[in-house]
């Protein structure tokens, strides 16, 4: 059941990569915006109608933003902020747009207008609360650029409130589109999650035997390559035991297909007692099955067998504990998983034709 197992992690390992999908769209719209903000405050720079004062500005702001998004995408670990990471580079944003605000004029800046683009990017986040705190930070540093103004002399702007009052609208709409937006992420990310579970359920139908809750046939050929390739990798052996049980046409007949069901039920139930929890075992026909063992030599797989029959007898069916031939087979240097299975399948027919000609008929239950 190793792979199955396995597989049930497909639902966290499908949010995990959902997630990840999102933050590397966040990250790449980050450098997006920040190379053409940076580009466009070079080309407002140059137009004929800006003032020498606001081109000085511009394109110093140019360059403090070039260099904070360099440093930010290039130096910065990906892992530092965590889920804040997109929050701080948006704040790093404000506080290098407000720079531009003063050096383009303070409270008088044709620019102010500058300082909702942060918040528009932070809408990535999903996160209303982080960007109320960005417009918090924006106002704040609103506020101190005009009590700075107000020291220093300078009369009130004109339309300054006005300013103020529309970049709050523009900010509250981002926090009500970031609201949205993150509602959205969830459903989405939840539903991809719930079609990876989905899948997996499908998956261990697909490979699990009903009756014994063993894996099935179709398990088999991916746990044989995953074994063969673990010993080419370490160099310790691999067993396979090839079993088939004795007289389950006798049983079937005798005690009526329900006994039967019952026998190979609790025949699993016994193997699952013997073998461990690295092992795999399959039921792979009616009333055949194999066990897989991973850096076994042949004596300890011989070992395993041994104490299935004493587990067999500790999970008896109505006609008795199961009895059962078995072969063993050890891979050899250039063998495939084919080819140690169907040596194994091969003594396992010479085993099974042995207790035939010994065997005693099956009494019917009366």
């Amino acid at each position: 059941m190793a792979d199955v197992g396995r597989s049930e992690q497909a639902g966290s390992v499908e949010r995990a990569r959902a997630a990840q999908t999102y933050r590397l769209a966040v990250r790449s719209t980050g450098i997006a915006v920040v190379f053409g903000i940076a580009a466009v405050f070079v080309v407002d720079a140059l137009l004929p109608g800006t003032t020498a004062s606001d081109r000085q500005g511009l394109l110093v702001t140019a360059a403090l933003v070039a260099a904070a998004g360099t440093i930010w995408f290039a130096v910065v670990p990906h892992n530092w902020f965590g889920e804040l990471r997109v929050f701080v580079a948006a704040a790093v944003s404000e506080l290098v747009l407000l720079t531009m605000v003063v050096l383009t004029g303070g409270p008088l800046s044709v620019h102010v207008g500058y300082l909702v683009v942060p918040a528009v990017v932070l809408i990535l986040a999903g996160s209303v609360r982080q960007i109320l705190l960005l417009g918090a930070l924006v106002f704040a540093g609103i506020g101190g650029i005009a009590l700075w103004s107000a020291f220093a002399g300078d009369p009130p702007a004109e339309g300054a409130i006005s300013r103020l009052v529309l970049l709050a609208m523009l900010i509250a709409t981002c926090a009500a589109v970031a609201r949205a937006t993150g509602r959205h992420r969830e459903v989405t990310t939840e539903r991809a999650a719930g079609l990876a579970d989905e899948s997996v359920a499908v998956l261990s139908l697909a490979m699990t035997d009903v009756l014994t809750n063993l894996l099935n046939r179709r398990a088999l050929d991916d746990q044989l390559d995953r074994f063969v390739a673990d010993t080419a990798r370490t160099g310790l052996p691999f067993s396979v035991i090839a079993i088939d049980l004795d007289a389950m046409k006798e049983v079937n007949d005798g005690f009526g297909h329900d006994a039967g069901d019952d026998l190979l039920r609790n025949f699993g139930r016994a193997i699952n007692g013997a073998i461990r929890g690295s092992d795999v075992a399959l039921r792979t026909g009616g009333d055949e099955f194999v066990i897989l063992l991973p850096r076994t030599s042949e004596v300890a797989a011989k070992f395993v067998a041994e104490r299935l029959l004493e587990t067999a007898i500790l999970f008896p069916g109505r006609s008795g504990p199961a009895k059962f031939s078995h072969g063993i087979a050890t891979l050899r240097s250039g063998e495939s998983g084919d080819e140690v299975l169907a040596r194994a399948d091969a003594l396992l027919r010479s085993a099974k034709r042995d207790r035939t000609a010994s065997a005693t008929p099956v009494e019917p239950h009366v």
